[in-house]
């Protein structure tokens, strides 16, 4: 019966071990994250300018939508938990009511011919600016 406390104790030491390495190696393995999401926003912001100063540079005589990456959004459920948790059952139906489905676009894929006689592929979020100037350029006849 005494070595009963003993062993709580040492499960409390393994415990305080285990929980030390895992925020050591998790907050490495965080900051290498951290670290290669900055590389990759430097890389692509690198892309964007080069393509935006190349645009105005040469010009463009084509620009082409290759493909357009879009997917379905449904806000049923998400109106439907809130409305319940506002007002209960009935707000909870109301929400599955009002619900809706509509198509939200990620990216659209552009492929720019160059007054030099080069070409290039570029995929860009419809937020960014250089996508709507491509946009612009797109002949949508």
């Amino acid at each position: 019966m005494s070595n009963f406390p003993i062993y709580i104790f040492a499960g409390a030491a393994n415990l305080e071990k285990s929980i030390g390495k895992f925020f050591k190696y998790g907050l490495i393995i965080l900051a290498v994250m951290i670290g290669l999401a900055i590389v990759i926003k430097i890389i692509s912001s690198y892309i964007y300018l080069h393509t935006d100063q190349k645009i105005k540079k040469t010009g463009t005589w084509k620009v082409e939508i290759l493909e357009i990456n879009k997917k379905i959004v449904d806000d049923t459920l998400a109106r439907a938990m809130l409305g319940y948790m506002i007002a209960g059952e009935r707000g909870g139906l109301f929400g599955a009511i009002t619900g809706a489905q509509y198509e939200e676009v990620n990216s659209i894929t552009f492929k720019i011919y160059y007054n030099d006689g080069t070409e290039q592929t570029i995929t860009c979020s419809p937020k960014h600016h250089l996508c709507q100037e491509l946009l612009e350029k797109t002949d949508l006849c």
